[in-house]
């Protein structure tokens, strides 16, 4: 939070910043978006989720048994959530786990990437019908091939294709008036 309100603070224009993140980076990001809404501060005006890890009880999803050999392992999953959990405030736990949070309205738009061969793709696209059920303007980009991590490889067509299709997303937000 300290570090959105001292981005406010610099940017020249503070309605049009986004907020992105990749893996346990969209877990902050979008409890970030959840940790803003109400305060009397500019909200994102978006935000790119990209193969995000939003739930800690990923064992829920057929996507997590289905591709338990993929990149991004169940193991990892656990480990990750053990870890930054360790300790948490249960408060804290619908900023802290996105897909916990029971009221996802007046949330920033957001573009959320789920990559087929993925523990946790069903999440992302779970984590996305909620946000449309609850009024949020959402476009879900399901990459088939692709997989946890996959667009390291800058040298790919799919990549380079994926990355201008979030680039031409984080326009789009930062363009549209609400």
């Amino acid at each position: 939070m300290a570090v959105w309100l001292e981005l406010q603070r610099h940017a020249v224009d503070p309605s049009r910043l986004l907020v992105i993140g990749d893996s346990a980076g969209a877990a902050l990001a979008a409890g970030l978006c959840i940790g803003l809404r109400g305060r009397a501060c500019p909200q994102p005006r978006g935000q790119l989720l990209i193969y995000p890890v939003l739930d800690d009880r990923a064992e829920l999803y057929a996507s997590y048994e289905k591709y338990a050999d993929a990149c991004w392992s169940p193991k990892a999953t656990k480990a990750m959530w053990d870890a930054y959990l360790k300790g948490a405030d249960e408060s804290l736990l619908p900023c802290l786990v996105p897909a916990r949070c029971e009221d996802l309205k007046n949330l920033p738009d957001a573009y959320i990437e789920a990559q087929e061969i993925d523990v946790l793709h069903d999440e992302a696209v779970a984590y996305a019908s909620a946000l449309q059920k609850d009024g949020v303007s959402v476009e879900l980009n399901e990459i088939a091939g692709s997989y946890h991590g996959f667009d390291s490889d800058l040298s790919s067509p799919l990549v380079r294709r994926v990355i201008a299709h979030r680039i031409a997303a984080a326009q789009e937000m930062i363009k549209e008036m609400r």
